[in-house]
């Protein structure tokens, strides 16, 4: 079809063709373009006086230009029916390029064409004379009018059901909308609901409309909670808080509980509690004397044993009130440690892995095989959570002396000292804390942390050139792959080494090894024999005795960057020196300081030991530093009721006690990530 429309636009005006590329013009295209040819010769037509002799060529032209159009697409066959029966769209196209889009016009049009294709002379045959072929020929006309009816009926009626189908299915789409979204709001009230449902249901909409209506329900809803208690939308309907959540609110303010800034809206209009008793009457609805006291019956009451409702409901009140304060304070340690959930109290294993070393050439051969990589040798940090916690214990004589104070400063007394437990935990496993001295423990390697060994250890005060040694010493961490054992011992300035037995099949040349606190190069391996090139990176040639281990490197420099500068309160004012000068501090004028905002002050009063000590700690993101593990991952320490009142100290003794529980652990997964100078 697109290469017959395409030879009408050059048999009449091929100029709408010039510039196109045909083998890429689509058949929608096609139709546009015999469009623009068909508006152009109306155009014409309207130029031209009516009834002028050129006028009624250009409309000759038109009509004819249209046969031919029909004619094409009948392709010699003449069989209207079939053409009509196989595109039911193909009359609409044909109306679509008439003068006025008229039916009659287009049928008249086809009836023409088919006489023409009868008799193409357009002079009457001997049969056409007799007066059943004039009979017949009225017949096939008529047939031919009503095909053309039938074929533009039935594309309306299509249309028309299209249409209708559309809106059944939008309005389905819409109710299904409105019945998951009211299926979401499970605490709104029925009538809201129904009211919801009355005014969306039987109609399309968009779905922002229904999440407004909700929004709008809502901000109504607590417009009258606020308000308090609101009556009047039935003869048992009331909305607004409950009379337990507002004593439970009064509780918590009367403990000190200062609420944030989304919560003192539902807190407004709450009056605190003045004193324990006040409290205790509140929930159970104790009357009291005139002067204040409980009636005498109530008192023995009280005397004799406590309830669960006030236990649990102070309970609550602490609990708040105690991550309140917990939140509040410094949090320092998060900075430098990673934090995870853990199922249970077993030992729980980090590994950490090394790299692979050199990728070797594989030649161009029909034969060679890709050689085997040698797998890096992993190192396993372990730690195991433990339970931290004491108990709490509110005494019959605390609550019939009104002692709130006592209560009001225990859960800051709880979160100070879980905070402070938690802070010195972490920081004493960045200072390496152990045998009752700094860097006095051993990691997972069987080292201290800062070792020679490990490439990260300092001796000098906190200065602009010691601070710039630390960081070049983090930035130049290697990264490590295998690792094996030396067979022999390695005299100063020897040049080959054997290790065990088996191993050189670890190591290539090229590959860089750390041995203690030296680092060389392998310039070529024969069997367990290493030749090498000592005292690279900055390492001093030392002696190494026989079994010392041998790392091998596969990233020289890991390229760490410091982001935390750890120091005592002693080097806080020299460590904010070295970081906000323009200059370097006690240098030339124009020696530019070069570590200047590139790191962050951290001034713990967790650092035990020497005051001159200080810290340089990598960005967490580049790798694991410290892992703190909390169980079943509560990062907050909790308060637990006993809340069995017959039992244990409850009945014996008359008292409500409390258990503070606070459980985690955590180990150091990464000595690369530290450098410390411990000035002697």
């Amino acid at each position: 079809m697109k290469d017959k429309l395409i030879g009408l636009i050059k048999q009449y005006n091929p100029q709408l063709l010039e510039g196109l590329d045909l083998s890429t013009v689509t058949e929608e295209q096609a139709w546009e373009l015999l469009g623009k040819l068909l508006d152009g010769l109306q155009e014409s037509k309207g130029k031209l006086a009516a009834g002028s002799e050129n006028a009624d060529a250009a409309m000759k032209k038109k009509k004819e230009m249209v046969e031919a159009l029909v004619s094409a697409v009948l392709s010699g066959t003449g069989n209207l029916k079939e053409l009509l029966q196989t595109d039911e769209g193909f009359l609409e196209k044909v109306l679509a390029f008439l003068q006025d889009g008229d039916v009659d016009d287009a049928i008249e049009l086809l009836q023409d064409l088919i006489e023409q294709r009868k008799n193409p002379t357009g002079s009457p045959s001997p049969e056409d004379d007799s007066k059943d072929a004039q009979e017949k020929i009225q017949q096939q006309q008529q047939q031919t009018l009503g095909l053309a009816q039938e074929a533009v009926a039935k594309a309306k009626a299509a249309e028309g059901t299209a249409l209708k189908a559309t809106e059944e299915l939008a309005l389905l789409k819409a109710q299904q909308v409105l019945t998951e979204n009211l299926a979401k709001e499970k605490d709104l009230p029925e009538p809201i609901m129904k009211r919801l449902k009355k005014r969306f249901e039987g109609r399309v909409f968009e779905s922002k409309e229904l999440t407004d209506a909700i929004t709008e329900e809502k901000e109504i809803l607590g417009a009258l909670a606020e308000s308090g208690q609101v009556t009047g939308l039935g003869a048992h309907a009331k909305v607004g808080l409950e009379e337990s959540d507002r004593l439970q609110m009064a509780l918590d303010l009367a403990l000190g509980y200062q609420p944030s800034d989304s919560e003192k809206s539902k807190y407004q209009g709450i009056r605190p509690f003045r004193g324990l008793r006040e409290m205790f009457h509140a929930f159970h609805k104790y009357p009291i004397e005139d002067d204040g006291r409980l009636m005498e019956t109530q008192l023995r009451r009280v005397r004799e044993a406590t309830t669960v409702d006030f236990s649990f409901a102070l309970g609550v009140s602490m609990t708040r009130k105690l991550v309140k304060e917990y939140t509040r304070l410094p949090y320092d340690w998060r900075k430098i440690a990673s934090i995870v959930p853990v199922d249970n109290f077993k030992q729980q294993e980090r590994i950490r892995w090394g790299g692979l070393g050199v990728l070797p050439t594989v030649s161009e051969s029909t034969t060679q095989d890709y050689p085997e990589l040698t797998f890096p040798t992993d190192e396993r940090a372990t730690y195991t959570p433990t339970k931290k916690g004491g108990l709490i214990t509110v005494t019959r004589e605390m609550i019939l002396n009104d002692d709130l104070g006592v209560l009001r400063r225990l859960p800051n007394r709880i979160a100070i000292a879980a905070n402070r437990h938690l802070n010195r935990f972490v920081f004493d496993l960045l200072i390496n804390y152990g045998a009752g001295a700094v860097n006095g423990g051993t990691i997972y390697d069987a080292l201290a942390l800062y070792h020679a060994n490990h490439l990260n250890n300092l001796t000098g005060g906190l200065s602009y050139a010691n601070l710039v040694t630390a960081r070049q010493k983090l930035f130049g961490m290697p990264e490590y792959g295998t690792k094996s054992t030396i067979a022999a011992d390695l005299a100063q300035g020897a040049t080959s080494i054997a290790v065990a037995a088996g191993d050189g099949v670890k190591f290539k040349a090229d590959d860089y090894a750390q041995i203690e606190a030296e680092i060389v190069r392998v310039t070529a391996v024969s069997t367990d024999t290493l030749t090498i090139v000592r005292g690279q990176f900055g390492t001093a040639d030392a002696a190494h005795t026989s079994g010392a281990v041998i790392y091998q490197i596969t990233e020289p420099q890991l390229g760490l960057l410091m982001k935390y500068l750890v120091v005592p309160i002693d080097l806080q004012n020299t460590a904010l020196i070295l970081r906000n000068s323009e200059k370097v501090p006690g240098g030339n004028l124009n020696d530019d300081n070069t570590v200047k905002e590139t790191f962050e002050v951290i001034t713990s009063p967790f650092l035990r030991g020497d005051a001159n000590n200080w810290y340089v700690v990598a960005d967490p993101a580049q790798l694991d530093l410290i892992e703190v593990g909390f169980v079943e991952g509560q990062e907050d320490p909790v308060i637990l009721l006993q809340d069995q009142p017959t039992l244990g100290n409850v009945f014996m003794r008359d008292n409500i006690r409390y258990k503070v529980r606070h459980e985690y652990g955590g180990a150091l997964i990464d000595f690369r990530g530290f450098v410390g100078s411990l000035v002697p």
